[in-house]
């Protein structure tokens, strides 16, 4: 997935929407480093409250069921363009992210939040599920147009090693050819007293 956003790394780098990104510095043992990692956080804040006054072209709402017993989930996506998208390829992901994993890494960092465990799809082939799901309607044509409406359902295991109560799936709509982010959203996994419950992102 790095390879397919960038060649010229950067830790950790941060990207917005797909498209723009702030490179982070590399890890120093010195006090410049501190410096450094507040005025990067900064840069990263700045860029977040910007992006977040633009509006979307689309918004999701999902149905979300885990069953704790055989560690198995399901969710249903439902995509709705808000205006017609001037896209070529978009496309729906489902990306199954872990938090507070204890772990010592050679920044610092002892426990690590928002780590990729999965993306998801129908066929959960692991070989382009990172490409995510076209979106099509019914009608067979593409998804783009306002008022048009996709919908996906996708089951998932969860492994033994991931701590249920620190996952999360994020369903996103990105653009395959610019890259672009449209939309996202996140969904706990475990649902309380294991019931169906509906988001909505409005924009």
């Amino acid at each position: 997935r790095m390879k397919w956003y960038m060649s010229d790394k950067g830790l950790p780098t941060c990207y917005f929407d797909g498209t723009e990104y702030l490179k982070g510095v590399p890890n120093l043992d010195d006090d410049s480093f501190e410096a450094k990692k507040r005025r990067m956080y900064e840069s990263y804040r700045e860029k977040v409250v910007e992006k977040s006054k633009e509006p979307s072209f689309v918004s999701i709402a999902a149905r979300s069921r885990f069953d704790s017993k055989n560690r198995r989930g399901n969710i249903t996506a439902t995509a709705t363009a808000l205006d017609s998208i001037p896209y070529k390829d978009p496309r729906l992901y489902f990306a199954l992210i872990e938090s507070k994993i204890p772990y010592d890494a050679i920044n610092g960092d002892t426990v690590h939040h928002f780590v990729l465990r999965d993306f998801i799809t129908q066929k959960n082939d692991n070989l382009t599920d990172y490409l995510g799901t076209p979106m099509k309607k019914e009608s067979g044509e593409k998804f783009g147009l306002k008022g048009d409406v996709f919908e996906l359902s996708v089951s998932y295991d969860v492994l033994d090693i991931y701590n249920i109560n620190n996952l999360s799936m994020v369903v996103f709509v990105q653009d395959n050819v610019t890259k672009r982010v449209l939309q996202t959203q996140v969904y706990p996994v475990k649902v309380i007293n294991n019931r169906a419950f509906d988001l909505i992102s409005d924009g």
